[in-house]
């Protein structure tokens, strides 16, 4: 399931859980309300509650118009977009309820031949992102939601990818050594950026990936997070020059 909280409404010292699916469906068709377990206070932080069983949900993340929720999910090990229209309340396909009675629309693309692990939104809203367990990289048209290109280089699952600031390149992220980065419209190898220092003991070792990767969102730089089981993990900042042509 996903569930959308108003972080507004958290408080430090007071206990909350997000109910089950059912219970929120149930409660959904009877009343208006949901029971949040803060005693007397019937303000509940959750928003909405998404139930996509039995999808497993490995990643969600909303769109830069703030118009969909676009969330990662799997079913008999292939990897599927599940966009919901955040805004719109009327009935159109498959339905799912929040909390307030209303429903939502659900549209389900076919993305990978395995679970999808990582999405990531061109900061300009244009493209999305994903990498998956079968080790490659989907270039999606938004408007359209049509995979335009695929990234195909790597040999091992993607952990992580990221746009740069002007939706130009996109690094992506393996177990393997360094980081890929291309053309975020065509998915064309623009280099490898290899950050050495580590090795991580998976089969014999070797040079350490990344485990998250994240661009500056006003500059050419780009943070690289390793969880190595060899030495500290280290945090690295990387500095793209880009030339034009």
């Amino acid at each position: 399931s996903v569930h959308v909280v108003d972080t507004r409404k958290l408080s430090s010292n007071q206990a909350w859980s997000i109910p089950s699916s059912a219970s929120v469906n149930a409660s959904a068709a009877k009343t208006s309300k949901v029971s949040t377990g803060f005693g007397g206070n019937t303000a509940t932080p959750l928003l909405k509650s998404f139930s996509l069983r039995p999808s497993l949900v490995d990643a969600c993340i909303f769109s830069p118009s703030s118009h969909h929720l676009v969330a990662a999910t799997s079913s008999d090990g292939y990897g599927e977009l599940t966009v919901f229209n955040w805004e719109d309340p009327n009935p159109l396909q498959e339905e799912n309820h929040d909390p307030n009675g209303n429903v939502n629309k659900k549209y389900i693309y076919p993305a990978h031949t395995g679970p999808i692990y990582t999405l990531a939104f061109s900061p300009d809203g244009n493209r999305l992102a994903t990498g998956g367990g079968d080790a490659l990289v989907g270039l999606w048209d938004v408007n359209s939601m049509v995979c335009t290109s695929t990234i195909t280089r790597c040999s091992r699952f993607i952990r992580s990818i990221s746009f740069s600031h002007d939706s130009q390149l996109i690094a992506t992220s393996t177990e393997e050594d360094g980081l890929d980065i291309a053309m975020a419209e065509t998915g064309e190898l623009v280099g490898k950026v290899s950050l050495g220092g580590g090795t991580r003991n998976r089969g014999g070792g070797g040079p350490a990936g990344a485990d998250e990767i994240s661009f500056h969102p006003k500059s050419h730089l780009l943070a690289c997070s390793r969880c190595d089981s060899v030495v500290n993990a280290p945090l690295t900042i990387v500095k793209l020059r880009v030339e034009r042509q």
